[in-house]
């Protein structure tokens, strides 16, 4: 007995209006977070331990890698919202931390940067043999195309 191919139904994607077959998996559904638990905004996230947006997480990173120490110019119970979170940082890092974000979870990476930096420049030295080289090649290319315009940084 011959066996029969099952058939498979198409249906156009939404999308692209491309056929698409009904065996395909439809695209998860974007995440959804519970709202910034620092000012309530939409989180993009979990991030240095908490629900958080992108606005609160970045002043929290940067409060922590600069070491910020912020005064409140009233009674240090300032309201933190999506509207008021820009009008006092001392309660804002505060309301950060009693939330539960973590200075633990900040990475340091400006001295990342800078280190490997400083790793990419040493290793770019050229030993003085391979200069030795380079200066030959350099100069039996003068000879043999004299006309040819290396320009003034490889001129021998």
């Amino acid at each position: 007995p011959s066996e029969m191919p099952v058939p498979v139904a198409i249906h156009q994607s939404p999308m692209s209006g491309l056929p698409t077959s009904s065996c395909e998996s439809p695209s998860p559904p974007p995440r959804v977070y519970k709202p910034c638990f620092v000012c309530e905004d939409k989180s993009s996230g979990y991030h240095y331990g908490v629900s958080a947006c992108e606005g609160c997480k970045g002043f929290f990173r940067r409060s922590v890698q600069k070491s910020m120490q912020y005064t409140c110019h009233r009674e240090k119970k300032c309201v933190i919202n999506k509207v008021t979170r820009n009008r006092c940082q001392y309660c804002r890092l505060q309301k950060c931390f009693d939330v539960g974000m973590s200075k633990d979870c900040v990475r340091n990476d400006r001295n990342k940067k800078k280190k490997v930096k400083q790793e990419v420049t040493e290793s770019q030295t050229i030993p003085p043999e391979i200069e030795d080289i380079v200066d030959k090649v350099l100069q039996a290319h003068v000879e043999t195309f004299p006309a040819d315009p290396i320009g003034p940084a490889f001129s021998v």
